[in-house]
């Protein structure tokens, strides 16, 4: 199988490891992940799932002088009945998708193992992607949702208070990922932030490449060396702490937490 036939998607919340998952795999040789695009495909799945719903409409004509005026078919039999259909054939508009997608993604058409990152992609467009590309590897990059809100508030907060409907959509984004990882467990790996460097030193097998251990090992390091120390109060308080762990505690015991 051609390489460029299984791309690697990367997909989290923000603040959960993706920029610097996107890093490490792009020392791989015959890898190149593009970053974040403000999920601008998302209209892409929502359209090609709405074409897909239309339902043949047919028009009859049976008017042979109106046939024959409008559309200049000579020698049309008055019994033949015309339809037309507001139909589109799905294996044309997949293959149109899929095109626009990969050109996006892979404008030189060169057999390299392409990609993207891009947190907050939800269950519909990972079933479009998996549609589109059914030997795609999605990386599934999960953070302890505490650590991950804090985190986000740290960087994002400009001095307003917490808002709880953030647990909310963490909530609701990974029990999406888990959905979709029950359905599409061959397409799916699991990378916790806690355990970034070992499991990433395992995605060999799933990704099927040659992992280079020492680049992986340098790319950790300035990580953990350039990493600026926080400035800000992070405006989460003990109740809103207790908040989070009472919304999420189900959805992080699916995936170990």
């Amino acid at each position: 199988m051609l390489k460029k036939d299984q791309p690697i998607f990367v997909l989290s919340d923000y603040r959960s490891g993706s920029t610097l998952t996107q890093r490490i795999l792009n020392v791989i040789d015959d890898v190149y992940i593009y970053g974040e695009h403000y999920r601008c495909l998302d209209d892409i799945s929502i359209s090609f799932n709405k074409l897909l719903s239309i339902e043949f409409n047919p028009v009859k004509i049976v008017d042979k002088e109106w046939l024959n005026t409008k559309t200049r078919l000579p020698n049309c039999k008055a019994d033949v009945q015309w339809w037309t259909s507001r139909t589109f054939l799905s294996d044309t508009l997949k293959e149109k998708c899929k095109d626009f997608i990969c050109e996006l993604f892979n404008p030189n058409k060169e057999d390299i193992h392409w990609g993207f990152k891009q947190p907050c992609y939800r269950l519909i467009f990972l079933e479009f992607m998996v549609e589109m590309f059914p030997e795609g590897k999605f990386i599934i990059l999960i953070r302890n949702s505490v650590d991950t809100l804090k985190s986000a508030y740290d960087i994002w907060s400009h001095g307003k208070p917490f808002n709880i409907k953030s647990a909310h959509y963490w909530n609701e984004l990974y029990q999406d990922y888990y959905e979709f990882l029950m359905k599409y467990p061959d397409n799916a790996f699991i990378l916790k932030y806690e355990k970034i460097e070992k499991l990433l030193l395992e995605l060999h097998t799933f990704l099927n490449v040659e992992m280079p251990y020492e680049k992986f090992r340098e790319k950790l390091d300035e990580k953990i060396k350039f990493k600026p120390p926080s400035t800000k109060k992070v405006l989460i308080s003990d109740a809103d702490i207790l908040d989070i762990e009472n919304i999420t505690k189900d959805v992080k015991k699916l995936y170990g937490y």
